[in-house]
C-alpha cells in the first residue's frame, strides 16, 4: 500500500508540476501580493454601482431570447428531425426553475474550478439575491489568467451543450438548450467585465473579490507585464 501511495503522491506532484509550467508559460499566473510599479486604473464595483446591476440583469434578457433562438437554429441543424417533434409540453414549469439554479450553479463552479487550479486554493462562493459569485480576495491574477477564468463557464458550457445535442434523445434537448441558453445570458456580466479588459490593453492584473473587479496597469517602465514575460 505505501508504494501504491508513493506512486500516486509522485504522479500528482508530476501533474501539478506540468501544470505549473503550461500556466507560467501562458502566462496564466496570479499572486497574493501585487507586484512593485502597478496601480489601479478601473474598477467595476457591483456593491456600489446598483444602477449598472439592474441594466445587467434586464440585459440578461434579450440576450436570452436572441441566444436562445441561436442555439434553438444549430440544434436543427444537428439534429433535422428536431423541427418534426414537440418535446418542450413534457417538461413542467418546477423543472425549469430547478435547471435554471442547476445551471446558476454549475456557472459558478465552473469559473471557481479554474480559480482553484492557478491559485491553488479554493475561492471563495456567494450569492447576493440579485446574482451569484465566486471570487479570489486575496489574489491578483494575471490579464491572460483572469479572461480564462472570466469566459471559461460560457465557451466550455456551450460547447459541452452543443455536443449533447448531437446525441441526446428528443425529448432531453429543449433542457439542453434552455440550459446553454441561461448559462449564456447568465454570462452578461463576464462579457461586459471581459470585453472591458480585451479593451484596455495595459491592464496586466485583476483582482476579483466576486463583487468588485479591480484593474491594474503598469506605472512604471521598470516593472514587466507578466503576460509577456
Amino acid at each position: 500500500m505505501t508504494g501504491h501511495r508513493r506512486l500516486r503522491w509522485r504522479s500528482s506532484g508530476a501533474f501539478y508540476g506540468w501544470m505549473s509550467k503550461i500556466r507560467a508559460s501562458a502566462g496564466l499566473g496570479a499572486t497574493q501580493q501585487l507586484p512593485a510599479g502597478f496601480a489601479e486604473t478601473g474598477q467595476f464595483n457591483l456593491l456600489q454601482d446598483r444602477r449598472l446591476l439592474v441594466w445587467l440583469n434586464f440585459g440578461a434578457i434579450p440576450v436570452f431570447l436572441v441566444v436562445g433562438w441561436a442555439f434553438w437554429y444549430c440544434a436543427n441543424l444537428l439534429r433535422p428531425e428536431l423541427a418534426e417533434a414537440a418535446p418542450f409540453a413534457a417538461t413542467s414549469f418546477l423543472q425549469w426553475v430547478v435547471l435554471f439554479f442547476l445551471i446558476l450553479i454549475l456557472h459558478e463552479l465552473v469559473h471557481g474550478f479554474f480559480m482553484a487550479l492557478i491559485t491553488g486554493v479554493n475561492p471563495k462562493f456567494g450569492f447576493r439575491g440579485l446574482y451569484a459569485y465566486v471570487g479570489a480576495p486575496d489574489w491578483y491574477f494575471t490579464r491572460g489568467a483572469y479572461l480564462l477564468i472570466n469566459f471559461a463557464p460560457l465557451v466550455i458550457l456551450t460547447l459541452a451543450g452543443l455536443a449533447a445535442i448531437k446525441f441526446a434523445t428528443l425529448t432531453l434537448i429543449p433542457a439542453v438548450l434552455v440550459a446553454i441558453t441561461i448559462n449564456a445570458a447568465g454570462a452578461v456580466s463576464d462579457l461586459y467585465v471581459g470585453g472591458w479588459v480585451l479593451r484596455r490593453r495595459e491592464v496586466a492584473w485583476i483582482h476579483d473579490t466576486g463583487d468588485v473587479f479591480t484593474m491594474f496597469s503598469l506605472q512604471e517602465e521598470s516593472a514587466p507585464n507578466p503576460d509577456n514575460g
